[in-house]
């Protein structure tokens, strides 16, 4: 079962996992040379490793005197923990400033600059625009940290990589690239099936026996939904509700289950009832995903719930629903 309320994925926390360790762990893998912002996928990571490297040279270089050099005045002391823990951002001036204090060549000024809107914008579309630019241009990508990146990014990104990763679990599985396409419907190709095998494998969600067999693993890295995450799964949301769309339009209504409501409340009930659906949909998988028998089918279950209104004005208690 995939949940992505508390699940695999990506998370910016789990990109700086892949910089593990204290800044001194970090500094000794860097063998304490000039950190290369192209083996980065965090920029705020980077600048926490180019002080500590500025600091190894000078040991009474601080971190206002990082300010100033990207010209901030003396009362910003202490505004670099505050970029580097995530509380402030960098606006575009402050980006190239940063770059000539660090004394960044041009291009890795427009990597950093990259790197910088990868971290901070919030749109889903942006968020791809900007992880695609850093992604080819990533020295760290024949590694083994931005492979696991990038799958975990495929993994959300695409629905049938969590569709095969369930489907190994039925009791018919054949891991052969012929099963699992006629599984799927035909609806991905098998050269798309092989990649996605591939990214599974990358992030530990399958494995391969000794004798060829695909089973489940463990996962290496979970995902946390917050306002800071929703990126992440958003392409995959999209995706799922457009087979919705589809399966209204060709499946029988014996091979669906598809209902709506829409009702009035008090706001303040709102994550109460996001927290209800979570609860709701953990009861399901524990009664039915977890059965250790006559699994042969991979189902999604897709619940929305959506403020139609803007909750200013008066507040009113919960009246009679509408359903569908």
């Amino acid at each position: 079962m995939i949940d992505n309320t508390h699940s695999n994925g990506l998370r910016a926390d789990s990109i700086e996992d892949q910089h593990q360790g204290s800044n001194e762990q970090r500094l000794s893998k860097l063998e304490k040379k000039r950190p290369n912002v192209f083996y980065y996928t965090d920029f705020r990571v980077f600048l926490a490793d180019y002080y500590n490297y500025l600091n190894e040279q000078n040991p009474r270089f601080s971190e206002s005197a990082f300010l100033l050099k990207a010209g901030y005045s003396k009362s910003s002391r202490g505004y670099f923990k505050m970029i580097v823990s995530g509380k402030r951002n960098l606006s575009l001036q402050r980006i190239l400033s940063f770059s000539k204090a660090m004394q960044l060549s041009e291009s890795e000024s427009q990597f950093f600059e990259s790197l910088v809107n990868f971290n901070q914008v919030t749109k889903e579309s942006e968020k791809d625009f900007y992880w695609k630019k850093i992604a080819g241009s990533l020295k760290a990508k024949e590694g083994r940290s931005f492979q696991i990146l990038n799958s975990h990014y495929n993994y959300y990104s695409k629905w049938y990589l969590v569709a095969i990763r369930e489907m190994v679990a039925l009791n018919d599985f054949q891991s052969n690239l012929a099963y699992i396409y006629q599984k799927l419907k035909k609806k991905v190709t098998k050269k798309e099936i092989q990649l996605a095998i591939d990214d599974l494998i990358e992030i530990g969600l399958l494995e391969k026996t000794k004798d060829g067999k695909l089973v489940q693993g463990e996962p290496q890295l979970r995902f946390i939904d917050d306002a800071q995450n929703f990126w992440v799964v958003s392409k995959f949301h999209r995706e799922m509700l457009d087979i919705a769309i589809n399966s209204l339009e060709h499946d029988p209504y014996e091979d669906r289950s598809l209902s709506n409501m829409t009702f009035s409340c008090s706001e303040e009930n709102f994550p109460k009832i996001r927290e209800e659906i979570k609860e709701f949909r953990q009861a399901i998988a524990k009664k039915y995903e977890h059965q250790e028998s006559n699994k042969n089918i991979v189902l999604n279950l897709g619940l929305q719930l959506t403020k139609l209104t803007d909750g200013k004005g008066k507040t009113i208690e919960c009246k009679g629903a509408i359903f569908f």
